[in-house]
């Protein structure tokens, strides 16, 4: 369980700062 919990915590933050670099590139394009 901590594991998974960890994992997914992780997962989480990759992907909202993989959405917040998008997100930085399209106010720049």
């Amino acid at each position: 369980m901590t594991f998974a919990c960890v994992g997914a915590g992780i997962a989480l933050l990759a992907v909202v700062g993989l959405i917040r670099n998008t997100a930085n590139d399209w106010r720049e394009a």
